[in-house]
C-alpha cells in the first residue's frame, strides 16, 4: 500500500534521498533526520500577540467631533442654506417635496394653448389646453368643422322647413306636435332637423337621410343609431 502511494523526493536540508507519502497536503521538504532540527531553529509562528485596546472615551470624543464637523457643514440640498439641529439632507419637509418635484418628476416646459394662443404653465406632460373652457370651445370648433366637411361631400342642399312640411310639423319619434314658432328655442318641443344616420357614424347630408325631431328626442338621441324600421 505505501508503494503504491510513496513518492521520492529530496530533502532540501543533507540532499538524502527519502520517501515522501503521496496524499493530500502539502508536501514533504526534509526526511526523518532533519525535519527536526529544522523546526528547532527556525520556530513555527505561534499566535498573534494581543493588541493593546485603544479607550473608548477616545473613540466617542473622535466619533462626536467628526459628526460635530458635518453639522457643521450640513447645507439643504435644495435651497442651500444652513441645517440646525441632527443631520439630515433637508431642512424641512417642503424643501424636500420640492426637490423631489424638480428632480424626480420635472416640470414641464412653458406651452401655447392651441385655442387662445396663451403661453401657460402645464401641470402634468400630457396638458394641451390652458383651461377646461378652451378644451371645450377647441373641441366643439373641431366638431362643427367635422361636420360641414361632412355636409359639404353631399351634393343636395337641403331646406329644414321643406323637411318639416313634409314630416306634418310633428316629431317623427314620439309623435309630438313641433310648433314653427318654437324652432330656434330651448324648448324640448322645438322643431330640430335629425340625421336618421348620424354624420359621426358615416350617414350623408341627403334628403332621404334627414326628419323632424322634436329636440327632447333629438338630445336623447346623441350620435347614436335608431331603429331604422322605426325610423322607415
Amino acid at each position: 500500500m505505501i508503494a503504491e502511494t510513496a513518492i521520492a523526493a529530496r530533502c532540501d536540508t543533507c540532499g538524502i534521498d527519502f520517501i515522501r507519502p503521496g496524499g493530500r497536503g502539502r508536501p514533504r521538504r526534509f526526511c526523518s533526520g532533519c525535519r527536526p532540527s529544522f523546526y528547532k531553529g527556525h520556530p513555527r509562528p505561534g499566535p498573534r500577540a494581543p493588541q493593546p485596546k485603544k479607550p473608548r472615551k477616545a473613540y466617542r470624543d473622535r466619533r462626536e467631533a467628526a459628526r460635530a464637523a458635518q453639522r457643521d457643514r450640513a447645507t439643504c440640498r435644495h435651497c442651500a442654506q444652513k441645517i440646525e439641529g441632527r443631520l439630515r439632507a433637508f431642512c424641512d419637509s417642503d424643501c424636500r417635496a420640492a426637490w423631489r418635484s424638480e428632480t424626480q418628476h420635472p416640470k414641464p416646459s412653458p406651452r401655447a394653448c392651441p385655442e387662445c394662443a396663451g403661453l401657460f404653465q402645464p401641470g402634468w406632460a400630457q396638458q394641451r389646453y390652458c383651461s377646461p373652457a378652451c378644451q371645450t370651445t377647441h373641441s366643439d370648433r373641431i366638431r362643427r368643422s367635422r361636420r360641414r366637411a361632412a355636409e359639404r361631400e353631399a351634393a343636395e342642399r337641403i331646406d329644414p322647413f321643406e323637411v318639416f312640411d313634409h314630416d306634418g310639423w310633428r316629431c317623427q319619434e314620439c309623435g309630438a306636435d313641433t310648433p314653427r314658432a318654437l324652432r330656434g328655442t330651448l324648448d324640448t318641443r322645438a322643431p330640430e332637423l335629425d340625421h336618421i344616420i348620424p354624420l359621426a357614424r358615416g350617414g350623408q347630408h341627403v334628403r332621404s337621410n334627414v326628419r323632424c325631431l322634436c329636440r327632447g328626442c333629438n338630445m336623447r338621441k346623441g350620435a347614436s343609431l335608431p331603429d331604422l324600421a322605426t325610423a322607415a
